[in-house]
């Protein structure tokens, strides 16, 4: 043995020599003591420890005593995962991750805190109940069984990975701490894919809490009609959207709802208009459309009163796309021709359309530079005094209408003060006169509906080609109204050649 030991530490030059000196030089002199032939394996024992350690000094490398004094300076547990330590908790409020009478108390927790009183809840609430019990039930199965699987799979693959390294170790030397490093690693990326497993069992029990709660939630929608009748009232009182107690029963009573639902349902409506204004601009755009348009056919059926003085209610809206000028212009065919729509001796068509045509180009050209871009603009060619030279402008944003709506009322046209208001009329197809297109309205210029006069087809050219050429190509921006007009008259010209 000490030859041995001569061997392993000459190339160190340490530790040979006072122990080489202690056993020449004591010989077995160190047995005389009676204590020591008392205790000889202890003393073998002791030496050979020491031997031992010895040994395994000089078998270490640099490397792995660098190794192992780094690990005994961060001795110290590492803070566990928030992330993880999150997701469990959540598992476990659910009763995923936890035992099965830890779940079902979890379960029926989470059941009564929408539910209330179990006792009070009628057959289709049992059911939700029950169907949220077995789904979360079953994602709870699902769970444990993939974990199960991951750890089963895990074990295996540590096995399978040692096995390999000790068959290696036979052709190249491998230590035991190449092994335990390479299997931290495999155990770390299984724990990375565990990890993924709770994040989706989480966002499953998430999805299916929530589809209960929204189950679970009691929703009070009113009937269509009276949704229809409430929201036509709000759009026709926007500058006063506070209804009266009269009018509140009243409307209780066509939607056959009590009054505090009409008071709630109002207050309601106030707060969502406010926050999402832009999107409820197409609602208020169609119900004044259609408030229009039903006052416009009662009218046209001598239902109704014309002017500020009808009975009917008539809706001003705070914002809209489109303009109108009362009684702007003022047409020589209209200050000469009757109701029958006989023309004066000294005027010829050509006259007034000129007049006409330089009329509007003025007009057209002055509020886009001014304003905005137009997307259509049409002047009504009726008789009657509420729409006789009436002039909409529709704008192509509501700031610019806002705009020319705040500065036209301190201008003037023809010597006469123009004044301007929103209007509600998005679609004028909806309002024009059918009749009137068709060149057959029995009521001439009185008509209710509007009558709106064309331009000619150089002047449309001028002003809606030339957006055309910017813009790069395209069809011609011409009002729907027009396209159609045309079309007709071309059909009745084309039934007079065959005659």
């Amino acid at each position: 043995m000490t030859d041995q030991l001569h061997q392993l530490c000459v190339p160190y030059g340490t530790v040979l020599t006072p122990l080489t000196s202690l056993s020449s030089s004591t010989g077995y002199n160190m047995y005389e003591n009676a204590h020591d032939l008392q205790q000889p394996d202890v003393k073998r024992y002791e030496i050979n420890d020491m031997l031992q350690k010895i040994m395994s000094i000089v078998n270490e490398r640099l490397d792995d005593a660098q190794e192992r004094k780094h690990a005994f300076n961060s001795n110290k547990d590492e803070p566990s995962d928030p992330q993880l330590m999150r997701l469990d908790n959540m598992l476990m409020a659910e009763g995923v991750s936890s035992n099965s009478s830890t779940a079902v108390n979890a379960v029926n927790a989470s059941t009564n805190v929408t539910g209330g009183n179990g006792n009070n809840l009628d057959s289709d609430s049992a059911l939700e109940h029950s169907d949220y019990r077995a789904k979360l039930a079953q994602i709870r199965q699902i769970y444990h069984a993939e974990l199960e699987k991951y750890e089963q799979h895990c074990n295996d693959f540590c096995s399978h990975v040692v096995t390999l390294l000790r068959e290696q170790s036979q052709a190249r030397p491998i230590t035991a701490r190449e092994i335990d490093r390479m299997v931290d690693i495999i155990r770390k990326k299984f724990s990375s894919i565990q990890l993924q497993l709770k994040q989706s069992t989480c966002e499953a029990v998430m999805i299916l809490r929530s589809r209960f709660l929204d189950a679970r939630r009691k929703r009070r929608n009113f009937s269509k009609t009276a949704t229809e009748v409430l929201n036509e009232y709000f759009y026709s009182h926007l500058s006063n959207p506070y209804p009266s107690e009269d009018a509140k029963e009243e409307l209780a009573r066509k939607c056959a709802i009590s009054v505090s639902q009409v008071s709630n349902w109002f207050g309601n409506k106030r707060i969502r208009y406010k926050k999402n204004i832009g999107k409820t601009q197409e609602e208020a755009n169609m119900y004044a459309a259609k408030i229009a348009s039903q006052a416009a056919r009662q009218g046209h059926s001598g239902r109704d009163s014309p002017g500020e003085h009808c009975s009917k209610l008539h809706n001003k809206p705070t914002f809209s796309q489109t303009i109108l000028m009362k009684n702007l212009y003022l047409s020589l065919e209209n200050s000469s021709q009757k109701a029958d729509k006989s023309m004066g001796d000294n005027l010829t068509e050509e006259k007034v359309q000129e007049h006409f045509d330089d009329t509007f180009e003025e007009l057209f050209i002055e509020l886009e530079k001014k304003y905005g871009e137009i997307e259509e603009m049409n002047i009504c060619d009726n008789l009657s005094e509420h729409l006789a030279g009436n002039c909409y402008v529709k704008f192509r944003f509501e700031e610019d209408a806002e705009k020319a709506v705040g500065d036209l009322n301190n201008r003037w046209f023809d010597a006469r003060a123009i004044y301007a208001e929103l209007s509600p009329v998005t679609d004028f197809h909806e309002a024009c006169c059918r009749q009137y297109q068709m060149g057959d309205c029995p009521r001439g210029g009185f008509c209710n509906f509007m009558h709106l006069k064309p331009i000619s087809k150089d002047l449309r050219k001028r002003l809606y080609q030339r957006r055309q050429k910017k813009a790069g190509g395209g069809n011609a921006l011409t009002p729907p109204h027009e396209k159609n007009s045309r079309s007709r008259s071309r059909e009745r010209d084309n039934r007079d050649r065959r005659r």
